[in-house]
């Protein structure tokens, strides 16, 4: 009896198309002490035909690992892979705020590999479609490694040559402000790996801190000062004290003492030692003062229907990421940077440029922390081809935060929700 065996065509997933394609590059954002990364794989067919296959992967080296992935494939025509491939090369790393290196193939499987580890300890604890999704994306992950196993040992020296990929995906040189907040970053996190690029405390260290006490958590704001009103002596370590607010299953005070070694012409800063002399839970109403800052708002009324009306028809627009809310369509700008990151007094929502929200009742309420970019965003609009659909209705300074919670209010309108003396004459 003839033996019978199963054949993978192309159209399965399980099918290692791996094979059938050269790997070209990788491009990746340098925002690994952010705790993500995402990269743009791009393979060429064996065949000769310059078809191409994509891959665009989202790595959270925190408990969700790689988080998204997609394969995208090409035919010769369009070798940068089309629309489709700059659309969703922008939804996972337009947010990211850094700027793209290239790496070589064994860095980018180093990364995947290292997420993947990472997430294991938190698996079983994730909802079933994203347990399922890991597992058809790692099936798909493990194919291509097997299909291209002689690019991760080629040449000598791969311990340290890894090393130094890893560096890529770094942002490099940090000032003193950027080195706190992402050491921060990294340790609430529970990322002693991307802790480790930041200075000399050893991972076993870091894992005795007081952090351990609290789960994963965010951080949210930090403010920074120097420990003593003293002058640091030149060539000597200085200690700077950290308040820190912190997001985990409730809000987290904290206060910590972190010491950077001597400024030095021939080597960057580095984390000394640190040490967490503060850590309490505080109720969201006590988070909310110390998180508290100004919003701009412009509000104009739509002139036209709707559906006549597109905001991508402005350079700020166009850039801008599209979210469902209860109350319209939110359009979120970020910065091209992480800037934010190099300041004393640290929010982690600086790295939003501006937000708009356009309601069902006709508006379109325009948002920013900073008076520059509302003005910015105004000026976008004002020479866009929105302009004559558009009528201004006012400009505001409100001292708490009500943008998120106006466009999760079904029907809310917010020229109601202002209160204006003219409407008692």
């Amino acid at each position: 009896m003839p033996e019978l065996r199963v054949v993978e065509g192309k159209l399965s997933n399980k099918y290692n198309h791996f094979l059938d394609y050269r790997f070209d590059s990788c491009i990746a954002t340098n925002t690994r002490l952010m705790g993500v990364v995402s990269m743009k794989v791009s393979w060429t067919a064996k065949d000769g035909s310059k078809d191409k296959l994509f891959q665009l992967i989202h790595l959270d080296f925190s408990e969700y690992g790689v988080d998204d992935y997609r394969e995208i494939f090409s035919n010769a025509d369009n070798p940068e892979g089309g629309r489709e491939v700059r659309s969703e090369w922008k939804r996972i790393s337009g947010s990211l705020g850094g700027i793209e290196v290239k790496i070589p193939f064994f860095t980018m499987v180093q990364l995947i590999d290292e997420v993947v580890a990472t997430n294991e300890k938190y698996y079983e604890s994730h909802e079933l479609f994203i347990q399922v999704f890991r597992k058809e994306t790692l099936m798909r992950l493990n194919l291509m490694k097997e299909a291209s196993c002689k690019l991760l040992y080629e040449g000598a020296g791969f311990e340290e040559k890894s090393k130094e990929g890893q560096q890529l995906v770094c942002k490099s040189p940090l000032t003193s402000f950027e080195l706190i907040n992402y050491f921060l970053m990294r340790m609430l996190d529970k990322d002693y790996h991307g802790a480790s690029f930041l200075g000399d405390v050893s991972i076993s260290e870091m894992q005795r801190s007081r952090f351990k006490e609290i789960g994963l958590a965010e951080l949210v704001r930090n403010k920074i000062s120097k420990a003593t009103t003293a002058a640091t002596p030149t060539g000597e370590a200085t200690v700077y004290k950290c308040r820190f607010t912190a997001l985990s299953d409730s809000y987290i005070y904290g206060e910590a003492l972190i010491t950077l070694s001597p400024r030095s012409l021939t080597r960057t800063r580095h984390i000394l030692e640190f040490e967490v002399t503060t850590l309490m839970h505080i109720s969201s109403y006590e988070a909310a003062l110390q998180l508290q800052q100004a919003e701009y708002i412009t509000l104009y009324e739509l002139t036209v229907p709707a559906e006549a009306f597109d905001l991508e028809d402005s350079v700020f627009g166009a850039d801008a990421s599209m979210t469902p809310a209860p109350n319209g369509i939110i359009y979120v700008l970020y910065n091209k940077d992480n800037y934010h990151v190099d300041s004393s007094n640290y929010f982690m929502n600086h790295d939003l440029y501006g937000a708009y929200l356009l309601t069902p009742n006709g508006e379109l309420v325009v948002m920013s922390h900073d008076i520059i970019k509302i003005t910015n965003m105004e000026a976008d609009i004002g020479r866009s081809m929105n302009a004559n659909k558009l009528k201004l209705k006012g400009r505001y300074k409100l001292e708490t935060q009500v943008f998120k919670s106006f466009s999760e209010t079904p029907g809310a309108m917010f020229s109601e929700m202002i209160y204006s003396p003219e409407d008692n004459d």
